[in-house]
């Protein structure tokens, strides 16, 4: 799980690298920069992990952690849509 998490994360970012001079060529304008659905699903993820590294072994900490990386799929997303709705041409 917290492999997978971290490689998520790598393509993530991979992607934010390869896609920022695309949308630049495109003559795109648009924020840089976290908003407050990135921040909370950070601290989400901080706390996911913290938990997993405390007791990784229980049920119930893997339980509480995919709970937790649902919730910030969620805020992942809803970060997303807010990146898509801030772009200007």
């Amino acid at each position: 799980l917290l492999a997978t998490i971290i490689a998520l994360e790598v393509i993530i970012m991979f992607l934010a690298g390869v896609l920022a001079p695309i949308g630049k060529s495109m003559k795109l304008k648009f924020k840089i920069g976290a908003n407050k659905y990135g921040k909370y699903k950070m601290f989400l993820q901080v706390v996911g992990l913290v938990i997993l590294l405390i007791n990784p072994e229980s049920a119930a900490t893997q339980d509480w952690a995919i709970l937790i990386f649902s919730v910030a799929v969620l805020f992942a997303g809803m970060s997303i849509g807010d990146h898509c709705r801030s772009i200007i041409k």
